[in-house]
């Protein structure tokens, strides 16, 4: 009988030579050497989606042992709870079956606590023997998760720092209201809205009469205490819409939006009463203020409008004192 040249004996294969055998078993030996010396845990799984293969990195990730785990899915995994087992399990089949690729961030919890890290996976099929497999490799950041963490923190601090020095650099440091820097910038805004939409502001000036007699009689302790008393007075009879600041010296100045000149002047001969029957110089007599007002005229700058106010309270001072003045 002739044979057919092309068909093959499989009854009488010839053996593989040595030499040849030999080269196999070292290219695999060398293979699974590399992929041990990773330090990322690295599994592959086979058509069944059954772990065929994993490295030492693997089993100290989660300290496991690869004799107790290959040939089984991950179905039988201990170390993962039943929801991630199925969904690990799904998403193996459908990459395997579809050749597809897998990758997300995830947490596991381990011996050395729960393990930030990032998941790849994709199906393959192999080139010469066309079998379908699963290649995964898993990258912990936990370290990089705390650094991120504490890189947050750290900005985090760095604001409040930055608003901390931000409030200190528009507040007064004695009366802790605001200061001539922040009632500018909220006197330019306040003028650009009265301008643009017709809308009425009005502003008032207040002076301590004699103040500089009462640092020089009495110490500036005491002065700076009856500073501190008419802001908390200040505060508190004006509307929290209201920007009430320290101007500088004794002087205290106050920003009142949607407000006419009528009602400053109430308001302000409250401030002068409550000021009077509530504060008192350290020999016992009562504490008394002068206020000027203006109400905005439309098209002035805010610097001519602080000039009215401020010549307003010059009459107040100078018409005697403890009066408002407009």
């Amino acid at each position: 009988m002739i044979r057919n040249p092309q068909s093959k004996d499989t009854s009488a294969e010839e053996p593989i030579p040595q030499a040849r055998l030999d080269a196999l078993l070292w290219k695999l030996d060398f293979l699974e050497t590399i992929i041990n010396e990773l330090p990322n845990p690295v599994f592959a799984k086979n058509s069944d989606a059954r772990f065929c293969f994993f490295n030492k990195a693997y089993e100290s990730f989660f300290s496991v042992r690869r004799e107790d785990l290959l040939n089984r899915t991950v179905l039988e995994l201990d170390y993962l709870s039943p929801e991630e087992r199925w969904q690990y399990q799904k998403e193996d089949e459908e990459a395997i079956r579809s050749g597809g690729e897998v990758h997300y961030e995830t947490s596991y919890q381990t011996d050395r606590g729960l393990c930030s890290s990032l998941y790849w996976a994709k199906g393959f099929v192999t080139t010469g023997f066309e079998q379908k497999g699963l290649v995964g490799v898993i990258v912990d950041i936990s370290s990089l998760k705390r650094l991120e963490q504490e890189l947050a923190n750290r900005v985090k601090e760095l604001e409040e720092v930055r608003q901390e020095l931000r409030q200190l650099s528009l507040t007064d440091e004695l009366t802790t209201l605001p200061n001539r820097r922040l009632f500018e910038m909220r006197l330019q805004e306040e003028v650009l809205i009265a301008n643009r939409h017709n809308v009425t502001i009005s502003l008032f000036m207040v002076d301590i009469d004699y103040f500089k007699n009462i640092n020089d009689r009495f110490g500036h302790d005491a002065g700076d205490a009856i500073l501190c008393d008419l802001a908390k007075i200040l505060n508190r009879t004006c509307r929290e819409s209201d920007t009430v600041a320290r101007f500088g010296g004794d002087e205290f100045i106050g920003l009142l939006p949607l407000v006419c000149l009528h009602d400053a002047r109430t308001l302000a001969e409250r401030i002068c009463k409550t000021v009077k029957d509530s504060c008192v110089q350290p020999d016992g007599r009562p504490l008394t203020v002068s206020i000027g007002i203006a109400e905005f005229q439309c098209g002035e700058s805010g610097e001519q409008f602080k000039k009215r106010v401020d010549a307003a309270l010059y009459r107040a001072k100078k018409n005697g004192r403890d009066q408002v003045s407009e």
